[in-house]
Formats: C-alpha cells, sequence, structure tokens
C-alpha cells in the first residue's frame, strides 16, 4: 500500500516534471541520433550492396582481425600478470601494479605516438638500427595492423588485468585448499582449480576489449590509414569524408550491431560468472610458491612492463622538450618552449581552452541528467518504462565514437534544430556517448541509499524538491562528482567524435593529436599535448579514486 501511495504521489510533485524532461532529453540525444542513423542505412539492398564491395568487405574483414588480435594479446598478457600478482609470492608487486597502472593512465594513441617516435620509419630506434647495422628498411613496419594489434593490444591489457585480479580475489579459496590437501602441486592446482575460477573475470576482460577493438579510431588511424589499410571506423570516416552517405549509415550500423553483439555476451558472462565467491572478507589462500624461478619471472615482468609502458611515455616526455622534433636528445635540444606555445595565442591554446570546455559542459549535462535518469530508475520503480528509460540512456555503450557522430550528423543538420558546424554539436556528441557513465556511477550509490532516509523527510512535512536536496542529494554527491570528473576526463581525451564534428575555431585536443601527428615541425608541440593530457588524466584519476572512496587504488 506504502508503494501505491508512493506511486500516486509522484503526480503531484516535482518528480513528474523530472520525468518528463529527463524522457524528452533521453529520446532527443540518444534515441533519435541513432534512429535517424538507421533509417537512412534503408534499404536492406544497401547492407547487401556494401558487404559485397570489396572495400567494404575487408574493412569488415580487417576490424575482425584487429579486434581478434588484441582480445588474445591482451588476455594473455593481463591475466598471466593479474596471476602473478594475485595468487603467487612475486616480489616487486608494487612496482608490476605501477607498470599496469602507466599502462591504464595512457591513452592508446598518445602511446602509438610515441611507438612511432620510438619504431617508426624515423623513429630514433629505427635510425640508430639502420646507421648502425648498414640496413636500407628497419627489420619491422609498425605501419601495418599488426602493428595496430601490437600497440592497442599493450594498451589494453589492464583492462583484462582488473577483471582477472578481481575474480581471483573474490574467488572462495576453500577449493584451492582442498586440491592442495588432496595432494595436488600447485601447477597442477594452478591449472585445474585457480584458473578455472578466474575464466569468468577473464572472459570478462577480453570481451571487453574485443569491443575496445571494434570500436577503436586513433590508433588504426594513426598506424593503419597512412599505410592504406581500413577497419570500419576508418571506413566510416573516409565515407563521411566523399559524402557517401549510404556507404556512412550502413558501415555505422554494421559497427554498431558488432559492439552491441560484443557487450551483450560481456553481460551474459558476468551474469553466469557470479559463483565461487569468498564466503568471508579475511580469508585468503597462501600464495603460490614460484622456487627459483621467482626472481627470473619478476625480472621478465618488471622490464617489459618498464619498456611498454615506461619507454612511450619517456619518449613522449623527451620529444615534448625537444626543439625539433628529430633532433638528438641532448641539453642543448632542450626548451620549454613547446609547453609555452601550448598555453598562449595559437591552435594549440584554442584546443586546450575548446577541450576544456567541451569536457567540462559535456561532463556537467551527463552528471545533471544521469542523477534524474538514476533517481527514476531507482526511486520510481513502479512506473512503466523505466527500465526502458535506462536501457536507451545506456545504449550508447554500444556505439562506437564514429558512429555516435555520424548519428549526430544526420541528426542535427535538418530542422528545427541546426547544429552541424556549430559548437553544440560537439557538446551534445559529448553528452550523449557518455551519460551511460554517469548513470552507472551515480545508480550503484542511489542503490545503496536506504529509502527511509527520503520517508523521514517526507513524514516531517518537506517538499519533494527539499528532501531531494536536503537529504537525498548531500549523500550521494560524492558519486556524482566522481561521475562528472570520469566523464570529463574521457571527454578530454576524446578523438573520433571531435575529429569528425569540429570547424575552424572548435579543434580539441583530440583533433590537435590526430591533424598535427605527421606534419614535421608539429610533433614536438603535440607532444607537450600529449604530456599535458597524461598529467590531467592522472589527476583525474586520483580525484575519481578520492570521490568514490577508494583508499589503495584502482589496482
Amino acid at each position: 500500500m506504502r508503494d501505491v501511495v508512493r506511486a500516486g504521489r509522484f503526480l503531484c510533485d516535482g518528480r513528474r516534471a523530472v520525468l518528463i524532461l529527463t524522457t524528452t532529453a533521453v529520446l532527443l540525444l540518444v534515441a533519435y541520433p541513432i534512429v535517424q542513423l538507421v533509417l537512412k542505412s534503408f534499404p536492406l539492398d544497401n547492407y547487401l550492396t556494401q558487404l559485397r564491395a570489396p572495400q567494404s568487405y575487408l574493412a569488415l574483414r580487417n576490424t575482425l582481425y584487429v579486434s581478434v588480435g588484441i582480445t588474445f594479446l591482451a588476455t594473455l598478457f593481463g591475466s598471466l600478470l593479474a596471476l602473478l600478482v594475485v595468487r603467487t609470492n612475486l616480489p616487486l608487486k608494487r612496482v608490476v601494479r605501477g607498470g599496469v597502472y602507466l599502462l591504464f593512465l595512457t591513452p592508446a594513441y598518445v602511446g602509438a605516438m610515441a611507438w612511432i617516435q620510438l619504431f617508426g620509419r624515423a623513429g630514433y630506434v629505427t635510425r640508430w638500427l639502420k646507421s648502425t647495422f648498414d640496413l636500407v628498411r628497419p627489420p619491422w613496419d609498425l605501419y601495418t595492423l599488426e602493428g595496430v594489434i601490437l600497440v592497442m593490444g599493450l594498451y589494453m591489457i589492464p583492462i583484462v588485468y582488473l577483471a582477472t585480479a578481481n575474480a581471483l580475489r573474490n574467488a572462495d579459496p576453500s577449493h584451492e585448499e582442498a586440491a592442495v590437501v588432496s595432494g595436488a602441486s600447485s601447477l597442477r592446482t594452478l591449472c585445474t582449480v585457480t584458473l578455472p575460477l578466474a575464466l569468468p573475470g577473464i572472459l570478462a576482460g577480453a570481451f571487453l576489449v574485443f569491443v575496445h577493438g571494434v570500436a577503436g579510431f586513433g590508433v588504426p588511424a594513426l598506424l593503419a590509414m597512412p599505410s592504406g589499410h581500413s577497419v570500419l571506423t576508418t571506413q566510416i570516416y573516409a565515407a563521411l569524408g566523399h559524402y557517401d552517405v549510404r556507404m556512412a549509415c550502413t558501415l555505422s550500423v554494421l559497427l554498431m550491431v558488432l559492439s552491441a553483439a560484443a557487450l551483450w555476451t560481456h553481460n551474459a558472462v558476468l551474469r553466469r560468472g557470479r559463483f565461487a565467491t569468498k564466503p568471508s572478507p579475511g580469508r585468503s589462500i597462501r600464495p603460490f610458491e614460484l622456487g627459483r624461478w621467482r626472481w627470473p619471472i619478476t625480472t621478465i615482468a618488471v622490464v617489459f612492463l618498464l619498456l611498454v609502458a615506461g619507454g612511450p611515455i619517456v619518449m613522449i616526455g623527451a620529444s615534448s622538450l625537444l626543439k625539433a622534433w628529430g633532433l638528438p636528445i641532448s641539453w642543448g635540444n632542450l626548451t620549454l618552449g613547446n609547453y609555452r606555445s601550448i598555453f598562449s595565442v595559437g591552435v594549440s591554446a584554442r584546443a586546450l581552452r575548446n577541450s576544456f570546455l567541451f569536457a567540462a559542459g559535456g561532463a556537467t549535462c551527463a552528471a545533471v541528467l544521469g542523477l534524474a535518469i538514476s533517481y527514476i530508475v531507482h526511486r520510481m520503480r513502479l512506473l512503466r518504462g523505466v527500465r526502458l528509460l535506462d536501457a536507451v540512456a545506456t545504449a550508447p555503450l554500444a556505439v562506437p565514437g564514429p558512429v555516435m557522430a555520424a548519428g549526430m550528423i544526420f541528426a542535427w543538420t535538418m530542422p528545427p534544430l541546426r547544429l552541424y558546424n556549430t559548437p553544440w554539436i560537439i557538446l551534445i556528441a559529448y553528452t550523449a556517448a557518455f551519460l551511460p557513465y554517469t548513470v552507472r556511477t551515480v545508480g550503484g550509490v542511489l542503490k545503496g541509499m536506504p529509502e527511509s532516509l527520503e520517508e523521514i523527510g517526507w513524514l516531517s512535512g518537506g517538499s519533494w524538491a527539499r528532501v531531494f536536496g536536503g537529504i537525498v542529494f548531500p549523500v550521494i554527491r560524492r558519486g556524482v562528482w566522481a561521475g562528472w570528473m570520469l566523464v570529463f576526463l574521457m571527454a578530454f581525451r576524446e578523438i573520433p567524435i571531435s575529429t569528425m564534428l569540429y570547424t575552424q575555431g572548435t579543434e580539441t585536443v583530440g583533433v590537435l593529436l590526430f591533424i598535427l601527428k605527421t606534419e614535421a615541425g608539429g610533433l614536438e608541440v603535440v607532444s607537450a599535448v600529449a604530456v599535458v593530457v597524461l598529467v590531467l588524466t592522472a589527476l583525474g584519476q586520483y580525484a575519481v579514486g578520492r570521490l568514490a572512496g577508494i583508499r589503495e587504488g584502482i589496482l
């Protein structure tokens, strides 16, 4: 009876206005662009035509090849590192976790820039090898699909590491204890008990990596496009550049279906993998002894992470201090002028300012809308359609950045709102693309808040607005700020959406990194911008951890 009264009472207070405004905003920002994109991809003959076209078929095949390769590489190293840190007596675990954290902080396209500066056709390591061993060509070519797999796979390691480590920490140790008591060796226990317990986490991380591989744009644009290789995301970008609307829409829908299928599989694995959890937080199993292999394995792990995580960051930092890219790294060639230039007048300063404004505006809109959606979903459960509202709001999780940008172009180039070629379309795209992250962050906090606190406020005679502002928001504000900061970080370093939507005067940091990557004389400035992105990302991740109440870091 109390629930029925509560469901009817919302019609008489501000919750009705919140529901109407929120539903309208979600339909306009999320559903309308996606529907426009799907409608423009019809009739169905377009799909057959595009799949038969050699360039589209090749892009689809390359996308699957790259995504599977990235998934295999990241899963292999991520799960192995998690197993060593969580379940063995590996020394220097903090150093290993720090290396994985560096990979986590570094955007993949920034890492790709560093790999180009080290191992590209004119990279420092490449030039040294050619001059030392008198080689005509280096023994590798980074501008291939395999180069994309290598770079993206390495920077996806933290995703699998986190998922596997969490699965291992939450696994019930009694299963492993039983195997040891029954006489099984450490290796056999590891293979027959520990790995099966960690399998749900490994698979969940692998599917997430696959989704990122399918939706990846920055690294393929850096490494695959210059050599003529294409994936679906770069093919969509090229189609829009040539005003081929039919191809762009059809490929966008195909890419969205691939991402949605992988995400659905990931969620199914998570639902089925909730078993063998630890019954008591204080109980843990004795770590596996590595024996004489303890320090050799530690050395290999530390050196590997120093090379793949620390090396590119050092390279980017050194390049940002050079007077001109390609000069020998010596005291005489170092300068702080690159950092002064990005904070002075020019495209670099404008891109930095625009990124702050767009990211802050998008984060604010996404946080406000995510707060409203979370409240509707978790506090108005008896109303019809709240689950559908949640599903639509979180749909962008399955919509890659280039697809979202394409939908925005087709949605907002027509009356009544012509927002294309204006700054507003980037703000709207950021809000829609990153809305699911605030919905999930705020929803998790709101779900844990006792409803009795609100009921006490209502019984005391407070209106809905007063109860929400005086009781609800103060309790969940840390989650709101954490969601805001998370969206700000993701929007600030975003590439595909802003690259496809920017005009002269609305360049962002992502656009700057993308359009200046091949300009001689511009790489040192771009490296300085990349360092700023890395520093802000590190500070933002620390702030998110503090706001979310994480004391020992994410790893």
